[in-house]
């Protein structure tokens, strides 16, 4: 758990509840039973709503302000004193454990885990809930996501066994998919917490940094050294362009499992010719997973930014910037399969070739039938599994289910709340 808040503790006990801010009483001023009433203060007048909170959280009063004598009489947490930035910290609805014994607001990693999938979806603008190309994953579930999550437990227990480093968006892509896989063929809740909870310890071992984004930063290395080189314009150039192309190109290849193939972190911090700089990293894992189409299977570029770009980071390597990224460019590195490459027409010729493969790809996923594009994506998730040991892809099940089995998703408009209700493998 992590600790949000910490106050005057001023009255003991534990409590586990949602959040409910009333800053000032009104007629209209109205709380569920059980919530945790967050406030500035409260005086008389409050004690309906004091009876109703399953605890309180104040930014004013000490040890003998109102709410705490009140929650003391009613033997109810309350922790006061907190200051200003708990209407910051907190929001209707989230859900807390109020700690009066020590006057602390932790939150679970599942709720974090929330929290940070809705900022992915309504911060980066990215997460989509429409149309995915070139099938949505939601519409293929009850095809083979069972298999698929059989044999993601079995890969689970060997990674924990011999404390394999996983990539974290590689976990978050099987995190949000077995919860909504579970859900997909309503199975017990307590698989799903289950494979949740082992999936968030994988997660804090795989990061440096923070392993929810909740600083808007995703590091998974302790530090980025760099060492002085000779500026090749035309060389950053060509790299800026490997990054747009091999972005684009691991999504034809891998379609919405794209995430879990490659990995962008940062920013690091370094001194770059005397001056304070910020360097990000992406990493492509596997660029040729149904045979050899480029020359080189591991990509990685590192590209150092002045400091006048501010960079924000989400889950799922989503990520933006507030100025055009291109003038803000100091410095460029690449290696192919571990070896750095500084001839220039070596990267602009996979560059072309990138471009032409891309195309060509493109045209052929859009030309396949809906039961290969089922067939297909079942395929790739189990990619993800592939490098930790043997795996066995039902495909003879999967296709004799795709000829008996009719489903069709209905798409709907989402809200925060509902993204993190979506994304709780409790409800």
């Amino acid at each position: 758990m992590k600790e949000l808040i910490c106050g005057l503790p001023a009255s003991g006990g534990v409590f586990k509840g949602r959040v409910k801010i009333i800053k000032t009483l009104s007629e209209n001023a109205k709380i569920q039973e059980g919530e945790i009433l967050v406030t500035r203060n409260t005086t008389p007048e409050w004690m309906h709503l004091l009876l109703k909170a399953g605890a309180v959280i104040a930014s004013e009063g000490g040890l003998l302000s109102h709410p705490a004598i009140v929650c003391r009489e009613l033997s109810k947490p309350a922790i006061v004193g907190a200051g200003e930035e708990i209407f910051n910290i907190l929001s209707d609805g989230m859900e807390v454990i109020v700690d009066g014994n020590v006057g602390k607001v932790f939150v679970d990693d599942i709720e974090r885990m929330k929290e940070a999938l809705a900022r992915s979806a309504y911060d980066s603008g990215k997460m989509q809930f429409s149309e995915i190309w070139p099938i949505h994953p939601m519409e293929t579930y009850p095809y083979f996501i069972d298999f698929f999550l059989e044999e993601l437990n079995k890969k689970i227990d060997f990674i924990k066994k011999n404390d394999v480093k996983v990539s974290p968006s590689r976990i978050w892509f099987w995190l949000i998919n077995s919860i909504l896989g579970y859900k997909a063929i309503d199975a017990d809740k307590k698989k799903s917490i289950e494979l949740t909870k082992k999936l968030l310890d994988l997660l804090k071992d795989s990061m440096h940094g923070n392993p929810f984004c909740e600083d808007y930063t995703h590091r998974i290395l302790p530090e980025v050294s760099w060492e002085k080189t000779t500026i090749n314009k035309k060389k950053n150039e060509e790299i800026l362009k490997l990054n747009a192309n091999l972005m684009c190109y691991c999504q034809t290849l891998y379609w919405v499992t794209n995430c879990a193939f490659r990995e962008i972190h940062g920013p690091y911090e370094i001194i770059f010719e005397g001056k304070p700089a910020q360097v990000i990293v992406r990493e492509y894992f596997n660029v040729n997973p149904f045979g050899k189409r480029l020359p080189y299977d591991y990509i990685r570029t590192e590209t150092v930014y002045d400091k006048d770009i501010n960079f924000k980071f989400f889950v799922l390597n989503d990520f933006l910037w507030d100025k055009q990224i291109g003038n803000h460019i100091l410095d460029s590195k690449c290696f192919f399969d571990g070896k750095e490459v500084t001839d220039v027409k070596k990267i602009s010729e996979l560059n072309d070739l990138i471009v032409k493969n891309n195309k060509e790809e493109s045209f052929r996923v859009n030309s396949l039938k809906r039961a290969e594009k089922i067939t297909g994506l079942a395929r790739r998730f189990f990619k993800t599994l592939e490098e930790f040991g043997e795996v066995t892809f039902p495909e003879d099940k999967i296709v004799e289910r795709i000829k008996n089995v009719k489903i069709n998703i209905q798409n709907r408009e989402m809200d925060r709340e509902a993204v993190k209700e979506l994304f709780d493998p409790r409800k």
